[in-house]
């Protein structure tokens, strides 16, 4: 806000002589500052599905790293989903290209199979001019394409069985008897 302040003269000679202050300061100038500000966000999300046994919430981990290295962590829910949490944007980021990597963390629990699948996310951020910045991005290569990671349990395991075979009233001799199970 200014207050402008104008005093006019008559200098007697058919001129007049104006003088101004803003905000109390003779001849002050008056400014005004425009500052613009633009943002965009994203999230990414994918799905989880596992074969031979039911999915658990949180059973399962995923990892999203930049190019710098910062990372993310995500897990999954009781229906396969899983979201990394939101990325901001500023008009400092506009006309930039970003890249993403995301993994499923291999915790090698016995009988399960890990999908060892890395998605590629490339993302470009376009400045719209009213505020809002576009957040475009690819994964490997598919715009908006999907995130899934499929891994499967299959429980192992093996068992012998032994026994002891008594013969009354005579002496056992070797191969004697065999024994089937079914």
């Amino acid at each position: 806000e200014y207050i402008i302040d104008v005093t006019v003269a008559d200098n007697g000679d058919g001129t007049l002589n104006v003088t101004y202050t803003v905000n109390g300061e003779e001849n002050g100038e008056i400014t005004f500052e425009n500052k613009y500000k633009a943002e965009g966000k994203v999230q990414f999300s994918g799905t989880k599905t596992l074969t031979g046994r039911d999915l658990e919430d949180k059973q399962f981990s995923f990892i999203m790293e930049d190019e710098n290295g910062k990372r993310w962590t995500a897990q999954n829910d009781a229906e396969g989903n899983f979201s990394f949490e939101e990325i901001a944007y500023t008009e400092a980021d506009a006309g930039n290209r970003y890249s993403y990597f995301i993994t499923e963390q291999n915790d090698e629990k016995p009988g399960y199979t890990y999908d060892d699948a890395e998605y590629i996310i490339d993302v470009t951020v376009t400045d719209n001019g009213d505020g809002t910045l576009s957040v475009t991005y690819t994964v490997n290569g598919e715009e908006n394409g999907a995130i899934t990671f499929e891994n499967e349990y299959k429980a192992n395991g093996s068992v012998e069985f032994g026994g002891t075979k008594t013969l009354t009233g005579r002496d056992l001799e070797e191969g004697q008897f065999s024994f089937i199970m079914e």
